[in-house]
This record gives structure tokens, C-alpha cells and sequence, in this order.
């Protein structure tokens, strides 16, 4: 059992506070001043926008970019990268959405920096929520606490032909996105509509974000991705649901979840104050004013979670000696021996269900995964690869590195440009993935980086060219009998259906 530990005992800035605050903004800027670090983010998406803004300060050759898809100047003095690929000794260190480090999958990767990263200085970005665990682990911190540049206020119902220009709206699923954009569009001649969700291509996503920041587009219909560092000079946020599905069941959004969407409403240097309500008209909308207001937080108030502990997981030197082929069954094993070992250690750690990591091994076939070294198996057991859904891709790609199969790539070429929307989605995030695997195992397969990323640009341009069309001219929350509105996930309206 490793826990990695420092050996020093850095500098620790905690920022703190909602969003549009400017508490990201102070980390960054003493990172330029040091001239020598990195931040690390969750998304690939706000490691490139850091980046960019590091390359206009700092110089292009002084800043870097570190991604699992993407590397360009990774060796300059200051990188900004995903969390995953931090680098663990550095001068001075960012970490950026700090309370991310409570999430069961991916936080771990903010815990390994929280334990280990040796550095001179390290800057802790995020919601108050997470004070109480970084008072846990780091009893000497300073602390500086952010409040909104203006404030934010809720502003009531608006019906859809009262939608204004500047407004984002919110749903949670790419058929009840498409449903609005149609109604938002028949509901006021003229007005643009554009959609943003979490299936779609990242090069997708940035088109539909600069049409909205360039004006092309009035409002944006998007869902909870919006929530997750996109910057948008909106000036309204309207909710048209607040409930949503969690891969359980559907429930109403938690206060923090609200506040994290409703906090990009008035982004300061565009609006003095951001404005949040519900959006009605719809049968089928009945967004609550109850939730929305749990989100508006005012100054002064509690934050809305206490987080007090870290999620800790499994490295590959935790298994050491042990055959690739008995590392599922050794997770159990490593979860035990946690259990047992950690808690007294580190009190503010708790442990990860290493069950995603299990399923993606299980992926492979045994006989192909006896044949991989350590190094690689690991790589798959943490690939970003979602095991449900893709299982049959961590298969190929797992062939390809042990017995040298090349992997298809004209078929995949062909079939995107042909494919509906579902299947479109579906390839480019195959792409994203390979694009991944390009560049984690140079060669396998006969795939080059340049493949990979001609395979993501054509999903990305497929997908763009599909969304235009349903923008234009969709059928999402129609009734398939007689054309009146309907819920986006029923081919029927309740009339017809009761006939």
C-alpha cells in the first residue's frame, strides 16, 4: 500500500468561492508571476482555454498544454494540463475545482496531488464546500475567500416568447436540448437557437460556444456541461428542468448543483448582474422555483456541502509481483487492506470503489490481457474509456497492443459519414478515445496521431453538420400523431396516447 507521501511542506493558498469571483483568476496570476509551475483542471476543454490565456502572458514558448489527447511545448516552464497528468514536483502548483477530489472516480487524481505533489507553492481553486477537508490536511493554510463580482438574482418564470437574447437555457438530455431549441425557435421569428451537451465532440462544443459569444446565435440550450468551466457571457440562466437523471433514477437537482450552472449567469467584464429563473410554456416543463432559489447563494451563507475527505485508489505499484491477469481479483484484495491501513494514516482519506477500474480489465479477454505488460494493463485499467458502453472498444484496442492487429480505420471513416446523430455521437466519442490511444501507445495498431485526429475532426464536422439540421428542422417534442407539442422522451402527446 503506497499512500505517496511529501516530503516537504509547501506553501498552501486556499481560493474559495462561488462562481465568476475571481478566485481562479488570482491562482493563475501567481503562477505567472513565479514564471515557472502548472495548473491543472479537470477538462481537457479548460486546461486549453488556461493555456491559452499562459501563452498570451507568458509567451507561446513559455506555456504548455497537457492533455491525454494532446501535448504541444509540453516541456515548457509552465504547463496547464488535466489533474490525471499533473506533474508531482514542480514550483508552483494550481489545482483547480479542489472539491472535485470527493468525486468517486475521478478524484482520487486531485487526492494524488493533495498527498504528494512536492512543490514550493501550492494553490487550492474551488467552492467553499471543500474548507473543512483542506483544514484537515493542511492545518497551516491561508485562506482567501472570493464573492461574486455582481450579484445574482432570481428573476421568476419567463415564457418562451420572453426569452432573451443572452440567455442560456437548461435541460438535462440531448432530446429535451433539441425539444427547446425547435420550441425557443417557432416561439419568436428570428431569433437563433443554438444546443450544447455532453455527447458532443469537444470541436462541437467550442462551435457552438463562439457562435454564442459572437452573437450568431441569441440563446444556448444546454445542458448541466455548462456547469463544468464553460465561460459564457450570458447575462440569464433559465431552468427548464430541476430534475434530472442520475444513472439511477430522476431526482431534483441538489443546491450545489444548481448553484454550480446558475453561478455563469452574469460573467463579470459583460453584465453587472446575472439574472436566474424558470423557464414555462411547455406541458412538459415544470421546472421548480423551490430548487432554483436552494441554488442562489447570498453572501455570508454556509456553503451548501461539507466536504471533509478525499477519495484515495489504487497504483500500479500496489501491485507489484502480482500477474495482470489477477489484478481484478486483487482489487478486492488492495480495497481490504485500505480499509484497514488508511483511515488511521490519513483521516481525511476514504477509499475508492475500484469497481470501474475492475470492469474495464474484465474487458479484455484473459488471454490477450496475459500478454501485456503492467505498464500497459494499467493504462487500460484507467483508460477514458466507460466499460458499459464501450467494453467492446477496450477489447480491440487491447488486441491491437498484444498481438499487433491493425485497427480499421477507413471503415470507421466511412461509417461517420454516413451516420444519424445517435451514431455520429457515438463515433466521435470512439475518436476522442483513439485519439487517447494514439498517443499512449505510439504505433499499435497502425494508428498514427494524425489518423486519430482526422478520425475526431470528421466525427466533430458530422455531428456539427447533423445538430444544424435538427435546429433547423426537428421533430424532439412533437407528437408523432397529431404534430402538437409533446415530451421529448414520448413519441406520443397524453391525448393521443390515451386514444
Amino acid at each position: 500500500m503506497n499512500l505517496r507521501l511529501r516530503s516537504g511542506t509547501p506553501r498552501v493558498i486556499a481560493h474559495l468561492g462561488p462562481t465568476n469571483s475571481g478566485k481562479t483568476h488570482a491562482a493563475l496570476a501567481a503562477l505567472v508571476a513565479a514564471g515557472r509551475g502548472a495548473y491543472a483542471s479537470p477538462l481537457r476543454m479548460l486546461a486549453q482555454e488556461v493555456h491559452a490565456r499562459l501563452a498570451l502572458e507568458l509567451g507561446p514558448d513559455n506555456a504548455g498544454l497537457v492533455t491525454g489527447e494532446e501535448r504541444i511545448n509540453e516541456h515548457a516552464p509552465v504547463i496547464a494540463c488535466t489533474v490525471e497528468l499533473a506533474p508531482l514536483r514542480t514550483d508552483v502548483l494550481v489545482i483547480d475545482e479542489v472539491h472535485w477530489t470527493a468525486d468517486p472516480e475521478r478524484g482520487e487524481a486531485w487526492t494524488r496531488l493533495l498527498l504528494g505533489a512536492e512543490c514550493r507553492e501550492l494553490h487550492l481553486v474551488g467552492s467553499e464546500d471543500a474548507l473543512p477537508l483542506i483544514e484537515r490536511a493542511f492545518p497551516w493554510f491561508e485562506k482567501r475567500i472570493y464573492t461574486r463580482f455582481g450579484p445574482l438574482e432570481f428573476t421568476g418564470p419567463a415564457k418562451l416568447a420572453a426569452v432573451a437574447a443572452q440567455t442560456v437555457v437548461v435541460a438535462f438530455s440531448r432530446k429535451a436540448v433539441l425539444a427547446l431549441t425547435r420550441e425557443l425557435s417557432l416561439a419568436k421569428v428570428g431569433r437563433r437557437v443554438g444546443a450544447l451537451y455532453g455527447a458532443m465532440p469537444l470541436a462541437e462544443r467550442r462551435r457552438q460556444i463562439a457562435r454564442f459569444m459572437s452573437g450568431e446565435t441569441d440563446v444556448l440550450v444546454a445542458t448541466d456541461v455548462l456547469g463544468h468551466g464553460v465561460n459564457l457571457p450570458c447575462r440569464t440562466i433559465l431552468f427548464a428542468e430541476t430534475d434530472k437523471f442520475d444513472g439511477v433514477g430522476r431526482r431534483a437537482l441538489e443546491p450545489w448543483e444548481v448553484a454550480q450552472v446558475a453561478g455563469r449567469a452574469g460573467r463579470f467584464g459583460h453584465h453587472d448582474a446575472g439574472e436566474v429563473g424558470t423557464l414555462v410554456g411547455l406541458s412538459w416543463l415544470k421546472p421548480s422555483e423551490v430548487v432554483v432559489r436552494s441554488g442562489i447563494r447570498l453572501p455570508g451563507a454556509p456553503a451548501f456541502r461539507r466536504i471533509a475527505s478525499a477519495v484515495f485508489g489504487p497504483s500500479p505499484e500496489d501491485f507489484d509481483g502480482v500477474p495482470v491477469t489477477e489484478w481484478s481479483r486483487a482489487l478486492g484484495s488492495w480495497t481490504r487492506q485500505a480499509q484497514a491501513i488508511v483511515p488511521d494514516a490519513v483521516p481525511w482519506l476514504r477509499i475508492a470503489d475500484v469497481s470501474p477500474i475492475r470492469s474495464r480489465l474484465l474487458a479484455i479477454d484473459a488471454r490477450l490481457l496475459a500478454r501485456l505488460s503492467p505498464d500497459e494493463a494499467w493504462a487500460f485499467a484507467r483508460a477514458p474509456i466507460d466499460a458499459d458502453r464501450q467494453g467492446n472498444l477496450i477489447g480491440m484496442l487491447a488486441r491491437s497492443v498484444a498481438t499487433k492487429a491493425r485497427i480499421r480505420m477507413g471503415e470507421r471513416m466511412r461509417q461517420i459519414r454516413v451516420a444519424a446523430l445517435e451514431e455520429a455521437e457515438q463515433l466521435a466519442g470512439e475518436a476522442t478515445v483513439l485519439r487517447w490511444f494514439a498517443r499512449r501507445f505510439k504505433g499499435a495498431g497502425g494508428l498514427t496521431a494524425a489518423a486519430a485526429d482526422a478520425l475526431e475532426v470528421a466525427a466533430a464536422t458530422r455531428v456539427g453538420q447533423l445538430i444544424d439540421r435538427q435546429l433547423v428542422k426537428n421533430t424532439f417534442g412533437t407528437c408523432g400523431r397529431c404534430g402538437r407539442a409533446s415530451a421529448p422522451w414520448f413519441q406520443l402527446c397524453e391525448s393521443c396516447f390515451g386514444r
